[in-house]
């Protein structure tokens, strides 16, 4: 743990606490997964983190279209398109 503290910017005694480096829903005990959702064209959203069973947007903070990892799903559906 560090100090929180910006002494260039902020009074001496401003913003002196100790940060914390966990995960602030984990504390919360909020429902949350820290993988990144990867939406297919063609196929079921799938997630980054072994053992996600919520492929759904709701408890996930990053999404990417799979194109962004290398996916062919977007020449599929072009495919099939034509």
């Amino acid at each position: 743990m560090s100090m929180a503290r910006q002494p260039d910017f902020v009074r001496a005694r401003c913003y002196e606490r100790l940060m914390s480096a966990d995960c602030r829903d984990c504390r919360a005990g909020l429902d949350h997964c820290h993988g990144t959702i990867v939406r297919h064209w063609l196929r079921r959203s799938e997630c980054t983190e072994p053992g996600c069973v919520s492929p759904e947007l709701l408890p996930h903070a990053f999404v990417i279209d799979c194109d962004a990892v290398g996916c062919g799903c977007t020449e599929e559906s072009v495919k099939l398109a034509g």
